[in-house]
């Protein structure tokens, strides 16, 4: 297998250093480029599932921009890896900040239930209602499990953690959103 075709640096030094010139020339503008490709990489990651391949992708940009920022000069290459350590971060919590508000974010990100206030305020106001109510445990209570209150079959726990059997009387104690304590209470209650 010959290697011919790979220019050698002798080579490049042989034509008075006009390719080696023409590549320090260029190498800002392509540092500035490659930096550009691998932040727009980073920025792709969080939209398009890849499986990091776009973030590997990034990084190698991103490592190819800083060296042709050296290419350019000790002093820039210093600041394109200054610029990076910085601006890295930075563009990861702006894309993350930013996701949420996409059409794309928007319809991953789950904000909540889909109930309008009007149906919680219902949802919470009848539940309330049910604060000292007496019913009766239709399945066993390990903690949880289904009483019979008010004539509707609810899902409870008991207040303390402890089993009942089923058919014993409790008594809500409390309701916190769609969960529903409970606690024993004699039968002669």
């Amino acid at each position: 297998m010959s290697f011919d075709w790979i220019p050698s640096l002798a080579a490049l030094l042989a034509d008075n250093g006009d390719s080696l010139t023409a590549a320090i020339e260029w190498g800002l503008p392509i540092a500035i480029a490659l930096l550009l490709v691998g932040f727009g990489l980073i920025f792709a990651e969080v939209f398009i599932p890849s499986g990091g391949a776009l973030s590997i992708m990034a990084a190698i940009f991103v490592l190819g921009s800083i060296v042709a920022a050296f290419f350019d000069g000790l002093l820039v290459g210093l600041i394109f890896l200054t610029v990076v350590i910085l601006m890295t971060p930075l563009v990861i919590v702006m894309v993350f900040k930013v996701f949420p508000y996409t059409a794309i974010g928007r319809r991953m990100i789950n904000r909540g239930d889909s109930a309008t206030p009007t149906e919680r305020r219902a949802v919470v106001h009848e539940d309330k209602a049910l604060l000292g109510q007496v019913g009766v445990t239709v399945t066993p209570l390990h903690p949880g499990g289904q009483a019979d209150i008010a004539g509707e079959w609810r899902d409870v726990v008991t207040q303390n953690g402890e089993s009942l059997d089923v058919g014993h009387p409790v008594q809500v104690v409390d309701v916190s959103g769609n969960r529903i304590v409970v606690r024993p209470v004699q039968p002669t209650q």
